[in-house]
């Protein structure tokens, strides 16, 4: 009897552990959970990056360094733009398919089309993907210039695929229409710069008719 008590002692003493360390593991999961939907959630930095073919002249993008990054201005809602998207990564990958980018919204979770075909046209319509990326450009391995809209403001996940494959995601934040203005709207991520000179930048604007587009 005394052994079987000993037994039962033991027994219930290494459940007890494992299940501690169970809620644990649980707690920590958690936690890597929270801090990972966080982050999938925080809006993409600029960074620059130095083109060898003008390596006087930084650019800067905004994205994913070294994976995704773009030339544009601020998107508001429903309110067309054009983006350069450059591209980092091997050929086979690069090469393997058509670009498409779909559009998840943080609050409602609905996904849509964000590429525009034929923008600025009366056959203006929203797609899904483009056929293909284009060569090098500004330093990265591959470019594609684009047309992009989204629908209302807030967070916006835009997920990139390249073939059959997802490529890489970046966040942005999509303005109001009523928080656009003229005076701002066109205070670009600048393109082309030496020193403190701005050479050109991808847009222009009435106020600055010295800028043009790339």
């Amino acid at each position: 009897m005394k052994n079987v008590a000993v037994i039962l002692i033991v027994f219930m003493m290494v459940a007890g552990c494992s299940n501690g360390e169970q809620s644990k593991g649980n707690e920590n999961s958690k936690t890597v959970a929270s801090s990972k939907t966080t982050n999938e959630w925080k809006v993409s930095p600029a960074f620059m990056v130095k083109d060898p073919k003008r390596p006087n002249s930084p650019i800067e993008m905004f994205g994913k360094e070294g994976k995704i990054g773009i030339i544009g201005p601020q998107l508001y809602a429903n309110n067309g733009q054009k983006w350069m998207w450059h591209f980092w990564g091997d050929k086979n990958t690069l090469n393997s398919g058509k670009l498409k980018v779909e559009a998840t919204n943080k609050h409602t979770d609905e996904k849509v089309p964000a590429l525009i075909m034929d923008g600025g046209t009366a056959n203006e319509h929203k797609v899904w993907e483009y056929a293909g990326v284009g060569g090098s450009n500004n330093g990265a391995d591959a470019h594609m210039p684009s047309n992009i809209s989204l629908p209302k403001p807030g967070l916006w996940r835009l997920d990139v695929y390249i073939g059959d494959r997802l490529f890489g995601n970046i966040v942005i934040e999509v303005k109001s229409a009523s928080q656009s203005n003229s005076e701002t709207d066109w205070k670009l991520r600048p393109a082309y710069r030496e020193g403190d000179k701005l050479l050109f930048s991808f847009g222009f604007s009435d106020k600055n008719p010295n800028i043009r587009t790339i």
